[in-house]
């Protein structure tokens, strides 16, 4: 080829690549952008906005690139292809954060250092937080339980491949800081995951593509819970057992915060359990101050369509109350992430009032301020094992 041929070859080379890029961008210009990534499960980068002080240090330029590579055109699609070379092809030991072992998706945690002096210091801060609102519910008269779940990647911890970090180190020195910190505290206090062990460690009590625990897991936990406030509190409180209560497998797919991570395309035979109760209790709802459907659980419309975690209480809301108008019954508050709320599917049925509180998402005030307004007859604090030392959102009561 002469070398006028080969430079025109160049050129037309060149321009269509530059093309294809100036095209790409226009494109992811001019679509409509969305906020949110469901496979991925988080917030995307919006359009940052100019402001002076943006220009001159740069991250007004940074965080474009960081919109940009969000919401550029077909990145879902090539995110799905790449993910299912990954998992089938490939067979990557980690994908998109994600653990495929033993039928189970687990999450990838970087290598940390144990500091056990600064855990012991973050528990005993939680400890004196938390003793001083049990002091609150106490001084008039309710009673105040923090309980704490694993996590799924805690209760799986001994599948995860040697070469990867399970947290097992961590588990260990956090939790015998918090136990330690809470004992010292005084503060009424139930672990869970060492029940658990006790009773074989079942592996249906966690889901295999989820981070929580299943509904078979949720129920377990509620038991332990009722079996904890009967003992404590001076009330007849009825409890979800034999014939009051049975569950249903629904024929949906349940899909996973991992699955969700992997697109879907790790196989899966996990379906979402709800709960019916032989006797029914009639109550009201209402989200946010706002009176809604009286459910607890956020039903599929058709038997093909997948179902999420959020099924139970339909995801996380900042308040919500369950009143059975039953005053001869003593009252409920629980507070805590996203374990709570298949927890809360059960817990209504006992108690006359159950509010629910996700700091998260609850702007109205403190729930230090929500507790002396409402005095609750037992506060209920429920977190995971990943949460428990944190001092944001549901570690900040005050």
């Amino acid at each position: 080829m002469s070398i006028i041929k080969t430079k025109y070859v160049d050129i037309l080379f060149s321009a269509c690549f530059l093309v294809g890029v100036a095209g790409t961008a226009i494109a992811t210009v001019l679509q409509t952008w969305t906020d949110y990534s469901y496979f991925e499960n988080r917030a995307l980068n919006s359009a940052p906005i100019l402001t002076w002080d943006t220009f001159w240090d740069g991250s007004y330029f940074t965080e474009w690139e960081s919109a940009l590579v969000d919401h550029a055109v077909g990145r879902e699609e090539i995110l799905r292809i790449t993910t299912l070379a990954d998992l089938n092809v490939i067979h990557r030991p980690v994908v998109n954060q994600v653990v495929p072992t033993n039928g189970k998706l687990l999450y990838q945690f970087n290598y940390e250092i144990v500091d056990q002096e600064e855990l012991m210091k973050q528990a005993m801060s939680q400890s004196v937080v938390q003793a001083k609102l049990q002091a609150m519910v106490e001084s008039y008269g309710g009673y105040m339980l923090y309980v704490a779940v694993p996590g799924q990647y805690t209760y799986f911890q001994d599948e995860m491949p040697s070469f990867l970090n399970s947290r097992a180190a961590y588990t260990r020195a956090e939790m015998d800081a918090i136990t330690r910190a809470f004992n010292q505290m005084d503060v009424s206090f139930l672990d869970v995951g060492p029940i658990f062990n006790s009773m074989g460690h079942p592996e249906e009590f966690y889901s295999a593509t989820d981070h929580h625990f299943t509904y078979a897991g949720a129920y377990q936990t509620y038991l332990l819970i009722m079996n904890r406030l009967t003992e404590e509190f001076d009330s007849d409180l009825s409890v979800l057992t034999g014939d009051l209560i049975n569950f249903e497998t629904l024929p949906n797919r349940y899909v996973g915060s991992r699955l969700r991570m992997v697109f879907g395309l790790w196989p899966t035979l996990e379906h979402p359990q709800i709960a019916n109760f032989s006797i029914q209790v009639p109550f009201t709802r209402t989200d946010n101050g706002r009176k809604v459907d009286a459910e607890v659980f956020a039903m599929p419309n058709t038997e093909n369509e997948d179902v999420l975690y959020d099924i139970y209480m339909g995801g996380d809301v900042g308040n919500t109350i369950l009143d059975t108008e039953r005053p001869e019954l003593p009252s409920m508050l629980i507070y805590g992430d996203s374990f709570t709320n298949a927890l809360e599917t059960l817990l209504w049925y006992s108690f006359d009032k159950t509010h629910s509180l996700d700091l998260r998402h609850y702007q109205e005030g403190s729930l230090a301020e929500y507790i002396q307004k409402y005095q609750p007859d037992i506060v209920l604090c429920v977190r995971d094992y990943g949460s428990l030392l944190s001092a944001d959102g549901n570690g900040d009561p005050f």
